[in-house]
């Protein structure tokens, strides 16, 4: 038996319990778009080929 939660307990469980549902709902969909990661990364890596800073150390 559990012990009665407080409203606020209540409704926090319940809004994770959303969230939980909702990435999962998410996950599950493909994306119609490439991952944005890899181009992020790429473009962070080329600048940092150019960058001052790197030969600081």
């Amino acid at each position: 038996m559990e012990k009665s939660k407080s409203p606020y307990e209540q409704v926090s469980q319940e809004l994770n319990e959303f969230r939980e549902r909702r990435i999962a709902e998410r996950r599950s969909r493909p994306r119609g778009t490439p991952d944005r990661r890899r181009s992020q990364n790429n473009e962070i890596q080329q600048s940092d080929k150019h960058s001052p800073r790197r030969n600081l150390h």
